[in-house]
């Protein structure tokens, strides 16, 4: 613009996201080589969705198969407020993890310059499994019980996490079952705790915040779903 020599903002900037980091570049780089603006493999579908609009998280595509092999099905993660994008230990709101029409008509135009003729595309959220975990911990001798289970909690939201939960902590594996040994494991890492004594899971709903009646080893996650934390409960015993 003429005549302009200085600009200053007034107030912070709100909204946005991170700009692309160094390693992301490094594994996006020879997709866009390979797909070469083409969307033919899950993988292409996956790429392109995730290019297509800065507010996408994480994407997962789903082939058909049988007589549904030609719909090709995208679910978009979207990047959560940005009161909650840092912080894993704290919930998320549900609707946080749905991703507004808006982003969604974003993607499907996206990829459908790019599908190959014959695709039927279907651009939606995931399917979200409500776990409620509930977890009793002996903790060791002149620890702080209640910030043992102030950790505790945090560290069930952190694993189950769509976004940085999971083994690696780059967001729950689509379709990876919730099992209660697994959150044995990730409560022994808390500070304080001796014995975990017991895990329980609970399905709920993940809208109504409803729990099923009884308690289950494992909640099953299917290859379209992600799980949903809810209402966590931690006991710690103290000796």
């Amino acid at each position: 613009m003429p005549f302009v020599a200085r600009v200053e903002n007034r107030r912070p900037a709100t909204g946005g996201v991170d700009g692309e980091r160094v390693e992301d570049a490094k594994a996006r780089t020879p997709l866009w080589l390979r797909a070469r603006d083409r969307a033919v493999t899950a993988d292409d579908y996956e790429y392109f969705a995730a290019a297509a609009d800065p507010r996408v998280a994480r994407v997962r595509c789903v082939p058909g198969e049988g007589a549904e092999a030609a719909v090709v099905r995208v679910l978009v993660v979207p990047v959560p407020p940005a009161r909650s994008r840092d912080d894993a230990g704290e919930p998320v709101p549900f609707e946080a993890l749905r991703p507004s029409p808006d982003l969604l008509r974003a993607v499907t135009a996206h990829l459908d310059q790019r599908r190959v003729l014959g695709t039927r595309l279907l651009v939606q959220p995931p399917l979200y499994r409500g776990v409620t975990a509930v977890a009793r911990v002996r903790a060791q001798p002149t620890s702080d019980p209640e910030r043992i289970r102030d950790e505790a909690l945090e560290m069930l939201q952190r694993y189950l996490h769509p976004l940085h939960g999971g083994p690696d902590g780059t967001g729950w594996p689509f379709g990876r079952a919730v099992r209660s040994g697994e959150l044995f494991s990730a409560l022994l890492r808390v500070a304080g705790v001796d014995v975990v004594e017991e895990v329980r899971l609970y399905e709920a709903d993940p809208v109504s915040g409803q729990r099923a009646g009884s308690w289950v080893a494992t909640v099953e996650i299917g290859p379209d779903a992600l799980p949903f934390s809810f209402d966590h409960r931690v006991q710690v015993i103290v000796p």
